[in-house]
């Protein structure tokens, strides 16, 4: 009897260590998820925004909301508007993003109150040239500035079901050069970057 005793007891001090352990555990394994997702999403969504990528329908699934300039747009037809609104040059554009990436049973519309959700902020600004030697011609400097743009995005994450944020940033930069092309859809300035 007194062996049983002796089994249970081990048992039971082996069983509090696991489950004082598990809280960690599922903590980390959350935190590894979200890193995971935002990297995915991040490349993405620079590689979008850098190409002025057009033919990305189903961009307008996951954004829910964009702030360009203090207007809000809640509707999209196409992912192009997406893109194009996120490239607005000279602002920050704010998006409410449901993650691209991650488990399908969170990609319907059914899971869309549930799913993981995150904010992105996209800058796009003219490259600003370092000061110069003075043997470097004025034009190389103009030609630098106007052709030359530093694309910043700032995924901040969660959004937490009261609409604040969590703690969670990471930063995207990228510089792309060439130009703006505009299409303008109902009175609204849609801009893609032309590599």
């Amino acid at each position: 009897m007194i062996e049983i005793a002796i089994a249970v007891a081990v048992i039971a001090f082996a069983l509090v260590a696991i489950i004082g352990v598990l809280p960690a555990g599922l903590q980390v394994q959350k935190e590894n998820r979200e890193d995971t997702l935002l990297a995915q999403d991040g490349t993405y969504f620079m590689e979008a925004i850098r190409n002025g990528a057009a033919g990305l329908d189903e961009l307008k699934d996951f954004v829910t909301k964009i702030d360009v300039g203090g207007t809000a747009y809640n509707t999209f037809n196409n992912g192009a508007e997406v893109i194009g609104l996120l490239s607005t040059p000279g602002t920050t554009n704010v998006a409410t993003v449901r993650a691209i990436s991650g488990a399908i049973s969170e990609k319907g519309p059914a899971t869309a109150e549930v799913a993981f959700r995150y904010q992105l902020q996209v800058q796009i600004m003219p490259f600003d040239p370092p000061p110069g030697n003075t043997n470097d011609p004025p034009r190389l400097q103009g030609v630098l500035a106007n052709k030359l743009h530093e694309i910043r995005l700032l995924f901040r994450w969660p959004i937490l079901p009261n609409g604040s944020l969590g703690n969670g940033r990471q930063l995207f930069r990228s510089q792309v050069s060439g130009d703006f092309q505009t299409v303008t859809n109902n009175n609204t300035i849609y801009y893609f970057l032309r590599p």
